[in-house]
């Protein structure tokens, strides 16, 4: 483990998908960040799971932003393609992952948070809780999809 504690302006802990889709938007937005995952490689903690494991929505409905999900839309994925599609995503958008980083501690002080791992101590800038806002770089049609899903009449009713 290193003495040297490293900085980040944000830090996502999860390299599965909503913290690889994050990373993607800071990307798009120019703000500094890491992503640690406790993972050997993208998508580990698919690779773990049973063999016949695959996702409950087909191919068409679990892309990220930014990168289609392969193969037919109406296809369900196995836990392999949805592993191999995390991996094709980091690399796509060379999305600073730390593998092998398993975060162990979180303290908040002093305006920081500092993140203790398995590979070292981290420290990220806490930011200014009273002042959010939708981050910029979300696309208009990213705006509009979200809330056309959150909108009571786009729910689909079951029988």
């Amino acid at each position: 483990m290193s003495g040297a504690t490293r900085h980040a302006e944000v830090i996502v802990v999860g390299g599965g998908q909503a913290g690889m889709a994050a990373g993607y938007y800071l990307s798009r937005a120019g703000i500094g960040f890491l992503i640690l995952d406790a993972g050997s490689r993208a998508g580990e903690a698919w690779r773990q799971r049973w063999d016949t494991l695959e996702l409950f929505t087909p191919a068409r409905y679990s892309s990220l932003p930014g990168m289609r999900f392969p193969g037919s839309p109406g296809h369900y994925p196995g836990k392999d393609e949805v592993a191999g599609y995390l991996h094709a995503y980091a690399r796509a958008f060379a999305l600073p992952v730390r593998y092998n980083t398993r975060v162990t501690a979180l303290e908040h002080a002093a305006g920081s948070y500092r993140l203790n791992t398995s590979a070292g101590t981290y420290e990220a800038r806490a930011g200014d809780r009273r002042h959010r806002r939708l981050p910029a770089a979300l696309d208009p049609a990213d705006r509009h999809r979200a809330r056309r899903r959150s909108h009571p009449a786009a729910q689909r009713r079951l029988p």
